[in-house]
């Protein structure tokens, strides 16, 4: 009997199927299997992971759903304050006990060891080694400390007021008054306006030990909280540790109900036409409120994918643009991202020339309605598809080999904002899925919702002119009416299928090979006289970096040439290779993960790159370019002229850039490669001389050594070093960098510059001088510095309570001569800036009398040894060293004696260390004050 077709069967099975996949794809998304999550019963979270990468270190984050919107009338910073807090005293952790243990084990404040405080949330985080039971039990019980058990002593809280005024004082500016200004707007009615984060200094002075109390007993509960654990642990272990330590938590009996702070709607449009007379850049931005779209299905991952496509094809267009010898504006961009919690921004933002808003806004809208208009291109859409995918493949390619961090910042969101954790092999069959179905039509439909005209706030900031007023509301207005009936001629995508490298070239040789067994590192010299050193990894699974590097630079070019040759690299970077443009190259590279890029400093030439094993012809492709086919065409050199003017007219405006120049016309005084840059300097920059500079000092491969690290086999690279790199040109020249003359002043220099309208100083403490290089040397000043960082966070911010931070450094260079360049520098209140400058000379007096305490010494050595302990399993470090070591002549071994050169750093070395780089013989103290400074009682002086 034979069976008919029935056409209504047939209906009826599609339309069951079709309700069947939207109903699956609205269903919620699911969780990673390889995560744990669980609640306890008093209503904490915990998630826990195990995870390899980086070995032996585990990543662990305390979140509290609490943050500044929280907060009362009177307790305007206390969030913030409180985490700071955290750090200075816990029923288990005395004082600064916390900090002393974690650096005792190698881990360093900032890095290791940090938090954050924002609207909606505080986190709190720890990165601790994993080897011994009881330092992983201390780290879990430190989480258990900030979670219920902070002391709140009244002597600590007194002296981190400071600290915390501090941290405010280092946000003030141009940018930290025209936030206070924008703020109100964008957040307009809304409790989000009065609750910054950092608060406000006269709510920081007053607030009092029992505020700090009800905030903590009201706000960090379970029920509000989440610990996560990330690394190479056993995850049992791990879950028991974390159920012992975190059960024992209670909520309060009457617990005040954690509510959503809402962002009111509005009609119509709000402004904020700011100007201040340091900001040095116009910038115009037109944003539109919307609720936060909903993320959890299917359905909601398709429809961000959506927004993504069309957000990068719009970007890549207005790239575009900025090209042009005359740009309509320096850089604009398109976007949606989170707000808060309940409210999404899509903005359209462009950086524009001064006094020239309208043409830059007009080019940015015009831009947007055109792909409104018309749409994309069906070649447009393919390749932002294409880079889509490939950047989601690797990200699978590399799940074994994901940091622990990457892991930590989606859980912390998941629990926090309820994104959807489905893990990467999840993520990557729904975007092969989506992409498959997405549709042009869908994405050029994308942007008709992002832009209303309700709900919508522009944003307006340029520099304070007296002769150039900013433009009115109606103006801004007049400027979005013309763009909408604007004549718009069709896009051009302008694709090329040319090859990349026109003709492949005849390959040369390796003529050698040398085996580093100490370094597992392979040696080849080039017929043409290049060196490769090849070191093959499993520590990425598609990712293989590249160094090159060459003697020479830009001290080999006469000083008339020498703003030609700084900025040469620059040129040719923004003009593409051989016969493709910036903009053509760009969409030859989409969906390639290849990149090269090129560097001319002072004493060498440089290549440096990454690319996938998958696209290793392509990238060898590149690198032969840069040497043979670098461009620098006229349009390209107008377009790049035109942005760095705009950069240089107001430069002068930030004080910080006015107090730089100062410091380097005091150590080098009218030296032409120390000029400050100007329009009139800029006069001596020519596109000829840059192109040939450059040429010139790429035109000998012969004296080039090519570092590769990563996923690869030598034996898949061989052919390809012969064909592109072998290939390329020599010359019969040997040649080093040479000195420029232009040392620093010596003796005793003092700088101060009065600039700024912010009660704010910068202090710069900088010793010069000459001396012996040698490995020893460097790791003898890397422990002074280390433990004088240590010292003066502990003196200055800790017990004086006067700065947020205080950066220390220390250099030593061989080339072209043996010197060494040290220094510390801070940001304080113009009232503390002699306290605090006498301080640091006091206490590096101190270290080159009485050497480091053995509690510092301790910590530093066991830092050097944890860092090298990582180091070992990321390519970059690899990279850096193998350079370094081929550059300066030693042998690879030395990269494996580290562990031997930290334990043999004595406090003896240290202090001697101390007495030689940090020696006052030349001495530059350098103070920034505000132009107007308020005495005690309240009187501005000048």
């Amino acid at each position: 009997m034979t069976k008919s077709f029935c056409w209504c069967r047939a209906v009826a099975l599609f339309v069951v199927t079709a309700a069947q996949v939207l109903a699956a794809d609205s269903d919620p998304l699911p969780i990673d299997s390889a995560v744990t999550v669980k609640r306890l019963p008093n209503g904490l979270t915990y998630y826990i992971r195990q995870n390899k990468k980086p070995e032996n270190r585990a990543q662990f984050r305390l979140v509290v759903n609490a943050g500044s919107i929280l907060e009362t009338e009177k307790q305007q910073g206390l969030a913030h304050f409180l985490e700071h807090m955290a750090f200075n005293g816990t029923k288990n952790f005395k004082k600064h006990e916390l900090i002393d243990f974690l650096e005792g084990i190698g881990m360093q404040f900032g890095a290791d060891l940090n938090a954050y405080t924002s609207f909606d949330e505080t986190v709190y985080q720890l990165e601790i080694p994993m080897e011994k039971p009881e330092v992983v039990k201390k780290g879990v019980q430190i989480l258990e400390d900030w979670a219920h058990q902070i002391t709140f002593e009244a002597e600590e809280i007194e002296k981190e007021r400071g600290v915390v005024i501090e941290e405010w004082r280092t946000g003030r500016g141009a940018q930290g008054r025209l936030q206070d200004k924008q703020i109100p707007i964008l957040f307009h009615e809304s409790r989000y306006a009065e609750r910054l984060p950092i608060g406000k200094p006269n709510s920081i002075r007053a607030v009092d030990r029992a505020e700090f109390l009800d905030f903590y007993r009201k706000w960090y509960r379970p029920d509000l909280m989440a610990v996560i654990a990330v690394g190479d642990f056993d995850p049992k272990t791990m879950e028991a540790l974390i159920v012992e330590h975190f059960s024992k938590l209670t909520n309060p009996a009457e617990s005040p109900k954690r509510m959503v702070s809402e962002v009111p709607d509005h009609a119509g449009t709000l402004f904020s036409i700011q100007t201040d007379p340091e900001l040095s850049s116009t910038t115009v931005e037109i944003a539109c409120k919307h609720p936060v779209s909903p993320d959890g299905t299917a359905v909601d991952y398709r429809r961000d994918l959506v927004n993504t496509l069309y957000s990068r094809l719009l970007n890549q267009r207005l790239s575009e643009r900025v090209q042009e010898a005359n740009p309509p504006y320096l850089g604009a961009g398109v976007g949606k991202s989170r707000m808060v919690r309940v409210k999404e921004l899509a903005a359209q933002t462009a950086a524009v020339k001064e006094g020239l808003f309208a043409e830059g806004l007009k080019a940015l809208l015009v831009e947007s309605r055109r792909a409104r208009r018309d749409g994309f291109t069906p070649s447009e859409l393919e390749r932002a598809k294409t880079q889509t995918l490939r950047s989601l493949e690797r990200a699978y390619e590399e799940r074994d080999k994901t940091a622990s961090s990457a892991y930590v910042r989606e859980y912390v969101e998941n629990f926090l904002t309820g994104e959807p954790i489905p893990g990467i092999a999840e993520e990557l069959s729904l975007t092969r899925r989506f992409l498959s179905e997405i549709t042009l039509a869908e994405v050029n439909r994308a942007g008709d919702k992002w832009i209303t005209e309700t709900n919508r706030v522009i944003l307006f900031s340029a520099p304070e002119k007296s002769e150039r007023k900013p433009p009115t509301e109606q103006e801004i207005l007049a400027v979005i009416k013309e763009a909408e009936s604007a004549e718009i001629g069709a896009y051009n995508d302008g694709v090329s299928d040319a090859p990349l490298l026109a003709t492949v070239p005849a390959p040369g040789k390796i003529v050698s090979e040398k085996n580093h067994d100490e370094v597992e590192t392979i040696e080849w010299v080039l017929s043409n006289g290049a060196q490769v050193l090849l070191k093959p990894t499993t520590n990425k699974n598609d990712l293989i970096l590249m160094n090159a590097f060459s003697p020479g630079g830009h001290s080999l070019v006469s000083d008339k040439d020498y703003l030609s040759a700084a900025m040469s690299a620059g040129i040719i970077g923004q003009s593409g290779l051989g016969g493709y443009d910036l903009i053509q190259l760009r969409k030859k590279l989409a969906g390639k993960v290849a990149s090269v890029g090129a560097s001319i400093g002072e004493l060498s030439e440089e290549l440096n790159g990454s690319a996938s094993p998958k696209d290793l012809e392509l990238w060898f492709q590149l690198m032969h370019l840069h040497f043979t086919a670098p461009r620098a065409d006229e349009k390209t050199f107008q377009s790049y002229l035109t942005r760095i003017k705009v950069g240089i007219e107001n430069r002068e405006r930030n004080p910080q850039v006015v107090y730089g120049d100062a410091i380097s016309k005091a150590l080098y005084g009218d030296h032409p490669r120390h000029r400050p840059m100007s329009l009139e300097l800029l006069k001596e920059l020519d596109r000829e001389a840059a192109l040939r500079i450059y040429r010139d000092r790429f035109a000998n491969a012969g004296d080039f050594t090519f570092v590769f690290v990563g996923a690869f086999k030598p034996a898949d690279l061989r052919p390809l070093v012969q064909t592109y790199l072998a290939s390329l040109p020599r010359l019969d020249r040997k040649e080093l960098g040479r000195d420029v003359g232009d040392d620093p002043k010596r003796g005793h220099v003092n700088v101060e510059v009065k600039k700024g309208l912010e009660p704010k100083s910068s202090v710069n403490i900088m010793f010069h001088g000459d001396a012996r290089w040698s490995m020893e040397e460097r790791t003898a000043l890397r422990g002074a510095v280390d433990v004088l960082r240590i010292r003066l966070r502990e003196l200055l911010r800790e017990d004086k309570g006067g700065v947020y931070g205080v950066g220390v450094h220390g250099e030593l260079s061989r080339l072209p001569k043996e010197t060494f360049s040290c220094g510390v520098s801070f940001t304080c209140s113009p009232d503390n800036v002699a306290d605090l400058t006498q301080a640091t000379l006091d206490e590096i007096k101190r270290l080159q009398t009485d050497g480091p305490n053995v509690e510092n010494l301790e910590k530093v050595r066991e830092t050097l040894l944890r860092n090298f302990e990582k180091g070992l399993k990321e390519d970059s470090f690899w990279l850096s060293n193998l350079a370094f070591y081929r550059e300066n002549e030693l042998p690879f071994s030395g990269i494996l004696k580290l562990p031997d050169r930290a334990k043999s750093l004595t406090a003896d070395k240290v202090r001697d260390a101390a007495r030689k780089y940090f020696s006052t013989e030349n001495l530059l103290i350098g103070r920034l004050l505000p132009e107007e400074i308020k005495s005690a009682s309240g009187k501005e002086t000048k």
